[in-house]
């Protein structure tokens, strides 16, 4: 899952920092063990929580409280939630500018963006997998309605129906949902897809390796991203990253990477429609809305990057190489690192005894 990736990555990378990486400790918020673990801290620890614990606790020190979430109004616990820290990390302008819309002071929020593992997506492979003669579209997200799944099966069947030298490869897997609801989503998808009579549609399923993943992305020559609201989008960001043709909608947290190559992308028109989904997950409040894409549109940037798929492919390798510069996991912490040390949360000293 992303918050997964997200939270070791960040605090792998803050962990290699000369000087402060014997300062981290890592500890799992819903773990047997979590409230022993969390009560040996003291006084002058800063707790970074990356989400709310699984059950009330003392952490004793500073709290910072990472606010990752898709909703343009948001849910009045989570507000309060967030509020009770001494410092609240977004991952992006836009989500910081959400939260001053909500109430939350400004002075108490700073922007630390997420990254992207360089050293396993990167565009280096492309030209070493074997791929044939079909051209194969990619969507990574887990199967719900916020991923925007309608409008890409539908753009999909417009543009190319069931040609059999065109495909649409889905890493669809929810594990949230199978684990935490006992559904089996993929299976949802799989029936949808035979209503559809789409057999140029597969489902690439199971638990991979950030290398074997970046494998997959090698093996497509196009990716579509047509979510509707990201708290950051990670595998929108890993695709770009390994120099896939993209298009995708420009709106919410994703917008903080997307900014940098917005002209090497083939973005998506949307609209901008009221959440009605009861299985949402974030913290979306009553009036909350997302960015929705119409089939049309989705269609038609298919057609333009199979039919200008070499112009596309010069424009993705550029924007592959801008991101992969600018968003690391070590510039995330750094980041984090001044954030702490501009807001007197973080006095840390040495003694070298020579």
């Amino acid at each position: 899952m992303g918050g997964g990736i997200f939270y070791s990555s960040f605090t792998d990378a803050l962990s290699r920092i000369s000087g402060f990486g014997s300062l981290v400790r890592e500890i799992d918020l819903i773990g047997p063990n979590f409230e022993a673990e969390a009560s040996q801290g003291s006084a002058e620890d800063v707790n970074v929580l990356f989400g709310p614990p699984s059950r009330p606790v003392h952490v004793p020190g500073r709290i910072v409280k990472w606010a990752v979430f898709e909703a343009d109004r948001v849910d009045e616990k989570y507000l309060t939630y967030l509020s009770k820290s001494d410092l609240i990390w977004t991952p992006s302008d836009w989500a910081k500018d959400v939260l001053v819309n909500n109430g939350i002071d400004s002075s108490q929020i700073d922007v630390v963006p997420e990254g992207v593992d360089s050293s396993n997506f990167h565009p280096f492979l492309r030209n070493s997998i074997a791929r044939g003669n079909t051209f194969r579209f990619f969507m990574c997200g887990k199967y719900e309605l916020r991923k925007g799944y309608p409008e890409i099966l539908e753009g999909f069947a417009r543009a190319f129906g069931n040609r059999s030298d065109v495909a649409l490869y889905l890493k669809s897997d929810n594990f949230y949902a199978d684990i935490v609801g006992g559904e089996d989503k993929n299976a949802e998808l799989r029936a949808v897809l035979s209503q559809r009579d789409l057999t140029n549609v597969k489902l690439v399923t199971g638990q991979y390796s950030s290398s074997d993943l970046s494998m997959i992305n090698s093996f497509m020559d196009a990716q579509v991203f047509p979510s509707r609201a990201e708290g950051w989008g990670l595998p929108l960001l890993e695709g770009i990253a390994c120099g896939l043709p993209t298009t995708c909608n420009f709106y919410s947290g994703q917008t903080q990477y997307l900014s940098s190559v917005k002209p090497l992308l083939r973005l998506l028109d949307y609209e901008m429609m009221e959440v009605t989904d009861p299985d949402a997950i974030g913290q979306f409040a009553e009036g909350a809305a997302w960015a929705v894409s119409s089939a049309d549109s989705v269609a038609e940037a298919l057609t333009d990057l199979y039919e200008n798929k070499e112009e596309w492919s010069v424009k993705a390798l550029q924007a592959s190489d801008l991101v992969r510069k600018k968003f690391t996991w070590e510039s995330s912490a750094f980041k984090a690192i001044n954030s702490l040390v501009d807001k007197g949360l973080l006095k840390p000293e040495w003694s070298l005894g020579i």
